[in-house]
């Protein structure tokens, strides 16, 4: 085993005892369609096969179209889905 196989394990190993320990109920992920929360959304589900862990989109409004494209493709592939909130100003 390679030094980054071994840290892949050892890192869904800690994403899976986390959940098991708390539930699964207890979880959602932020999910910005940025290269972090995409990643951690699919180490989520190699910890974690066939999760029910909600991922959520927060759209203000100001983010690039090449982002909002992103997300709409990934709520359309994602067993989960993703939660789509829009942001309303009011002034």
């Amino acid at each position: 085993m390679t030094e980054n196989e071994f840290l892949l394990y050892d890192r869904l190993q800690k994403i899976k005892s986390t959940i098991d320990k708390y539930g699964e109920d207890n979880f959602y992920l932020s999910f910005s369609g940025g290269k972090d929360s995409t990643v951690l959304s699919a180490l989520l589900d190699m910890a974690c096969p066939g999760n029910k862990i909600p991922r959520v989109y927060a759209n203000t409004g100001i983010e690039y179209r090449l982002i909002l494209e992103f997300v709409e493709r990934e709520r359309e592939r994602a067993s989960v889905g993703v939660g789509y909130l829009e942001a309303v100003c009011t002034y």
